[in-house]
């Protein structure tokens, strides 16, 4: 599907993110969660990081989670894991589990996927190590893939 391929490879600045919200939002309707439910996770991921953070959108992403989980979408599931991690360990570093990060870290990086989201969701709540993960995350993003 081109239109979510554009969405994942936007900017998420400025005014690239209305653009990726409204986009995220048209595509919402078009995927068909029963039949593509990968696509339909990746439409939320990318909403979710678009978006403004709530308690509602990170109520959706513990859902969103489970869902992947079930239908056994596991690069998926660990994926939202990390953001969701990221996101309660910016707002509430206390609040997450340290036994839960790491488990997600090794996962992640046993499947040989989300290094950035990884570093990002370390950075959140490892506060003495912020500055090196952010480094490390900024310098990821800048690699090709």
């Amino acid at each position: 599907m081109k239109m979510l391929d554009r969405l994942e490879a936007m900017p998420l600045l400025g005014p690239a993110r209305v653009t990726a919200t409204n986009m995220a939002d048209q595509l919402a309707y078009q995927v068909n969660p029963d039949t593509h439910p990968e696509d339909a996770l990746r439409v939320l991921i990318c909403r979710f990081l678009a978006a403004d953070t709530s308690p509602e959108t990170l109520s959706q992403l513990a859902t969103a989670e489970a869902w992947a989980t079930q239908e056994g979408l596991s690069h998926i599931a660990i994926r939202i894991q990390l953001l969701w991690l990221a996101e309660i360990g910016r707002a509430h570093r206390e609040a997450v589990d340290e036994h839960l990060l790491q488990a997600a870290v090794e996962t992640a990086r046993d499947l040989g996927i989300c290094e950035t989201e990884a570093l990002l969701a370390k950075a959140a709540c490892e506060p003495e190590h912020r500055d090196t993960h952010l480094k490390a995350a900024l310098k990821h993003m800048s690699e090709p893939r």
